[in-house]
C-alpha cells in the first residue's frame, strides 16, 4: 500500500473484496488547518513563528515534535504529533500545539517562500509514524515589518479581597479610577505589551482568571 492512502474492505453477499483508493486524498479537516504566523508580516530582523490552529481529527492539547529545514525558497516543517519527543532526536517539542507555536525559524532576507507543514501521527505502541495532513502556504518577507501598537497594562489591587488585577483595556481602567468597583486602587505598576488586534499578529495571547 502507497504510504498516506487507505484500502477499503467490503463484505458483498459473504465475499470479501480489498479495493484500494486510486487516489489519496487529504484526511477530512485538512483544508482547516489553515497556518498562521506571528508577525502577520515579517521583516528582515523577526523571528517567524508558525501556528497551526487544532484540526478536528486532532485531540485538544496535542503535543508535537518538530523540526524546520529549508531548501532554496521553500521552508519544510516536519510536525509529529507524539507524547514525547524522545523518538525525533533534534526536534522541537511543543507539549501544546494551541498554546504554542508548532515552529520557529528566522530571520529571513525579503522575499516570497512556501511553507511546506508536514504532519505525521506517531503510534509509541508500533514506534511506527503515519501520514497525516500536508498544507503550503506562502510567506511574504517584507523589507519592512508591519506597525504595531503598544499599551500599558496597569495593575490594580483590592485590600478587602487581597486580589490583584491587571488589565489593558482602557474601558476598565477607567472604571476601576473612577469608583465604579469600589476598593480598587493603582499598584503603581504597569508595563508596555501589543495591543489586541492592532499588532501584526505579534506576541502570544494571555488569558486571566
Amino acid at each position: 500500500m502507497v504510504a498516506g492512502c487507505r484500502t477499503i474492505v467490503v463484505a458483498i453477499a459473504n465475499s470479501l473484496f480489498v479495493v484500494a483508493l486510486p487516489v489519496c486524498a487529504a484526511l477530512p479537516g485538512c483544508e482547516m488547518l489553515g497556518l498562521s504566523w506571528s508577525p502577520g508580516h515579517p521583516g528582515p530582523a523577526d523571528l517567524i513563528e508558525v501556528w497551526a490552529p487544532r484540526a478536528p481529527f486532532i485531540p485538544a492539547g496535542g503535543s508535537y515534535a518538530s523540526s524546520v529545514a529549508m531548501r532554496g525558497t521553500t521552508i519544510t516543517i516536519d510536525a509529529v504529533q507524539t507524547p514525547t519527543v524522545a523518538p525525533f532526536p533534534g526536534y522541537r517539542f511543543v507539549p501544546d500545539v494551541e498554546q504554542q507555536p508548532v515552529a520557529v525559524f528566522g530571520p529571513l532576507p525579503p522575499g516570497t517562500y512556501v511553507v511546506d507543514f508536514q504532519q505525521r501521527h506517531y503510534d509509541a505502541t508500533t514506534s511506527a509514524t503515519t501520514p497525516g495532513c500536508d498544507v503550503q502556504q506562502t510567506l511574504a518577507v517584507e523589507a519592512e515589518p508591519g506597525p504595531v501598537v503598544l499599551a500599558p497594562v496597569v495593575e490594580f489591587y483590592n485590600a478587602a479581597l487581597d486580589h490583584y488585577f491587571m488589565t489593558q483595556d482602557q474601558a476598565e481602567i477607567a472604571d476601576l479610577d473612577n469608583g465604579r468597583h469600589a476598593g480598587w486602587m493603582r499598584t503603581g505598576q504597569s508595563f508596555l505589551a501589543y495591543a489586541k488586534g492592532e499588532s501584526d499578529a505579534r506576541g502570544g495571547p494571555v488569558f486571566r482568571f
